[in-house]
């Protein structure tokens, strides 16, 4: 083999390598991008369900307030406490869930996510929790509960 054919096989070689090396690198940084935009979206979608969970939370909070607020005793005066009846006839209420996710869905809207979904409302005892669905991801949030008399 003359000279000149071995330094252009040698060459060729190289070239081939070099090409390789670029198509690795540029496969490596496309699945980082990838990655990256998921990690993003997931944190995004976290936040956002975080938020409408707040204010699901918020309205109910809201609610408890003016039933509380509406209460009087039995000579009209006001109260500070709802009865575990009136805690239970309000974490029932179709309208009270409504508005519940009324607020969150309009928290995920400004966020640019999806509507959350599968909304309850239960009461723990000394807190009212609020769960939804947002994608993938379940939230919760409590809020105290100003019960009881009974």
């Amino acid at each position: 083999m003359d000279p000149v054919s071995a330094r252009s096989d040698e060459g060729g070689q190289a070239l081939v390598i070099a090409v390789l090396g670029v198509g690795i690198a540029a496969a490596t940084i496309v699945g980082l991008r990838d990655a990256q935009e998921r990690i993003l979206a997931e944190a995004h979608d976290r936040r956002a369900g975080e938020a409408a969970v707040e204010a699901a939370g918020a309205a109910l909070a809201d609610a408890q307030a003016a039933l509380v607020i509406g209460s009087r005793d039995e000579r009209g005066r006001p109260r500070s406490f709802a009865s575990r009846s009136e805690i239970a006839a309000l974490v029932s209420d179709p309208a009270v869930a409504d508005a519940a996710l009324a607020a969150a869905r309009e928290l995920a809207a400004a966020n640019h996510a999806e509507p959350p979904t599968d909304l309850r409302i239960g009461d723990a005892g000394r807190a009212l929790e609020v769960t939804l669905t947002l994608g993938r991801q379940r939230h919760r949030a409590a809020i105290g509960s100003a019960c009881c008399r009974p």
